[in-house]
């Protein structure tokens, strides 16, 4: 009953920040806001407020472990709070394309964007019930889960041999791969098929490694209790994040989460001090790689609240974004055409590509910079979900996407409630939690993600589990945390 009242009360406690901060932020930006298109922006930050309140913390009190809510309603909390705030306080109504967006598209991307956040939330509130519905004793009873924690890997020890004798024929590939500092090719050169087929081989790989060493360091670790096997899998975590490709910040920091909760389900509240520290080398990492991508910020250094107002607008997909999205179709009118939206689904797909990527199709992403850079051949930023189901299905059909990616979700959620193995909980929370970065993101995003983080892995995980059969191992079973 006292935990059940020390949850309640946390719950009530947060709540009433939040509606404090929400509150506050309409209300300055309320009285600051001056500019023509954006007489609504007050009105996002309540919005949000109503969705927290009733939606995201009932959800990630009712259990802390849902990722997905977690970094949804921080990334929401970016977009509809803070960023809105930013934009008034600094006056910053503007971005980065040399022809602003009318009066009339800011004004419709502040609605479209509202109605983003209401039928979003609505839809997770439906599949709630839906989940909590059918829930038995099985699945809700997540903390009685145990990992098989067996150490049977020879599929996996193939592969990885399979990854080293690749990189034997082709050490070209070498140079793609980012060690804490992202190498100079990982911008200026395109990487053949084979050389791709390599990379996402070595990706894999790596992460395997880091499963298995994550696995012999914690029977160690239930053997002997020295904590010493707790800090070399913090280290092993490390260089985890620290081996990547691309130069992509969103994919460093959802590594580094991923490879922070494994630590925690493993040895529960004893690494909490070690991912603090990590979070902090975190930090640096990314401000690293923000460096050395040679980022140019919009104030060239001049305003760091404005720099960080930007950088949130394209990374949340705000207000600016979406009223560029929403004029794409008024620049580009065969941006719509069902060929765009094939492409849109099928030209990320590992594998799929390359089947497609010759024919004389473009993808919505190229014609939302087009209208960004006025036909300047520059991909370096993302249409948003919102906006692209709008240049598709217009504004009430605009959610679909999202919706779509919220139900498959829930699909992936009940697959690691009730799985047993840590090499399929670690590679489906990978792109859970992608999803939610949802709203900044776009279907490309997603679907390139899910293939390259899924589709390799499944395969030799299939070899490794029909192996396994074969010899028939024994495996060594923790409680999950």
């Amino acid at each position: 009953m006292l935990r059940y009242s020390e949850k309640t009360f946390g719950k009530v406690l947060l709540n009433y920040f939040v509606s404090f901060i929400c509150i506050l932020s309409s209300v300055l930006i309320w009285f600051f806001q001056n500019y023509h298109g954006y007489e609504l922006l007050y009105t996002q930050p309540l919005l949000y407020l109503i969705v927290f309140i009733f939606v995201y913390s009932t959800i990630i009190f009712e259990d802390n472990t849902r990722l997905f809510f977690i970094i949804l309603s921080g990334v929401s909390a970016i977009r509809y709070v803070l960023l809105p705030l930013l934009i008034s306080f600094t006056e910053y109504y503007g971005g980065r394309s040399i022809v602003e967006p009318s009066s009339d598209s800011f004004f419709k991307a502040i609605l479209l964007m509202n109605y983003e956040l209401l039928i979003t939330a609505l839809f997770i509130k439906i599949m709630e019930v839906r989940r909590n519905s059918k829930i038995n004793t099985t699945d809700s009873n997540i903390k009685n889960q145990t990992f098989k924690l067996d150490h049977h890997h020879i599929g996996y020890i193939f592969f990885i041999l399979f990854t080293l004798i690749g990189i034997t024929f082709f050490p070209s590939v070498l140079s793609f791969i980012n060690i804490i500092v992202p190498s100079s090719l990982s911008n200026n050169v395109e990487p053949s098929f084979i050389q791709n087929f390599i990379l996402y081989c070595i990706i894999v790989s790596k992460q395997l490694i880091f499963i298995m060493l994550l696995k012999r360091m914690y029977k160690k670790y239930k053997l002997k209790k020295n904590r010493i096997y707790i800090s070399i899998s913090f280290i092993i975590s490390l260089v985890n994040i620290f081996i990547y490709f691309g130069t992509n910040r969103s994919d460093i920091i959802i590594s580094a989460i991923v490879s922070f909760l494994l630590l925690y389900k493993l040895f529960g509240k004893i690494v909490k001090k070690y991912i603090i520290v990590g979070l902090v080398i975190l930090f640096f990492l990314v401000a690293i790689v923000s460096g050395a991508r040679n980022y140019i910020s919009i104030s060239n250094g001049s305003n760091s609240i404005i720099d960080i107002t930007d950088t949130f607008q394209v990374y949340t997909g705000g207000v600016y974004n979406v009223a560029i999205a929403i004029e794409t179709k008024d620049y580009f009118p065969s941006s719509n055409d069902l060929s765009v939206l094939f492409f849109d689904i099928f030209r990320p797909m590992i594998g799929v590509n390359l089947l497609v990527k010759n024919l004389p199709f473009s993808y919505s992403n190229i014609f939302y910079n087009k209208r960004m850079w006025l036909n300047v051949d520059r991909r370096s930023q993302i249409i948003p979900m919102i906006g692209q189901g709008n240049l598709f299905f217009g504004f009430f059909l605009a959610p679909l996407f999202g919706m779509l990616l919220i139900r498959i979700y829930y699909y992936f959620e009940k697959i690691l409630n009730n799985t047993n193995n840590l090499e399929i909980y670690y590679f489906l929370t990978l792109v859970v939690v992608r999803f939610g970065f949802f709203m900044g993101q776009n279907t490309m995003n997603i679907i390139n993600d899910m293939s390259m983080n899924l589709v390799l892995f499944i395969m030799v995980y299939q070899i490794n589990f029909t192996l396994h059969k074969i010899l028939g191992k024994k495996s060594y079973q923790i409680k999950y945390r």
